[in-house]
């Protein structure tokens, strides 16, 4: 399920919430009523970016508080298998197209990594305020999109500590691609070919516009991810992302049909 056309909100962890009422944060309270100019009695759909949609309506409003009635609630599945995103941070323009991409695409969760021949590094504080930043890019393509289900961002780091996560936390029916611009690597579309039924995880990386690093695409075969190309041209990283994300949602969509349908 999806939102539909009209005004949209976002149940963020500082709005509140009742049996039968909403009262929204001040940045949505302050979005629906002076950007949108939603008024009293109108019907505004919320999400929660757990699969949680809200058809309610304006009982009240003001500038920095609006608050709604709830006339129902649905809740969905994530559907599965997930796919996540390992992605270079890039230069901000191109790494907001990314970040939204990725929502309408259905990803489950970015991991932004820092690496060899990228031109950033961040230290905490930069790490915070770039994470507020994307989040709220992510908040914004879940509303415009209508999917339900807001990724997981994780905090930058290095492509080490990802790995190090990688290896402790994945399970046996996960896989791992990697975007690769060697004319020996086969296409994505044929790596796929070894994705198998039950599948739970799908990790794309993509580099920054230097590309990984060979000893980086060592330690990517070394932790089993497949070296993949896109096209027949060098893309730029968030092109990159797009394409790849495509492939791959097309064919877990198809995985995931065949599984339900016995096939």
């Amino acid at each position: 399920m999806s939102i539909m056309a009209g005004y949209k909100a976002f149940l963020s962890e500082d709005s509140s919430i009742s049996v039968d009422h909403i009262l929204l944060d001040p940045s949505e309270s302050h979005h629906l009523s002076r950007v949108l100019r939603a008024k009293v009695g109108a019907t505004v759909q919320v999400l929660d970016g757990e699969g949680g949609l809200y058809q309610t309506k304006v009982t009240q409003i003001a500038p920095k508080a609006v608050e709604l009635s709830i006339l129902a609630k649905s809740v969905n599945k994530r559907p599965s298998p997930e796919l996540y995103l390992v992605i270079a941070v890039l230069k901000p323009k191109a790494m907001d197209q990314v970040l939204k991409r990725s929502v309408e695409i259905g990803v489950s969760r970015i991991l932004p990594v820092l690496t060899e021949y990228g031109s950033f590094s961040l230290d905490s504080n930069q790490s915070l305020i770039k994470q507020s930043k994307w989040r709220t890019t992510l908040i914004e393509a879940c509303k415009q999109s209508g999917n339900l289900f807001l990724p997981e961002l994780s905090k930058p780091c290095s492509l080490k500590n990802f790995f190090q996560n990688y290896q402790a936390n994945r399970t046996e029916a996960s896989q791992g691609f990697v975007a690769s611009t060697e004319a020996e690597n086969s296409y994505l579309l044929e790596a796929l070919d070894k994705t198998k039924a039950g599948t739970d995880a799908v990790f794309f990386a993509v580099g920054p516009e230097g590309d990984f690093s060979p000893s980086e695409y060592r330690a990517f075969a070394s932790h089993g991810f497949i070296s993949s190309r896109l096209g027949g041209s060098i893309l730029r990283s968030e092109t990159a992302v797009c394409y790849g994300l495509a492939v791959l949602d097309q064919h877990l969509r198809c995985l995931d049909r065949n599984e339900e349908s016995g096939n």
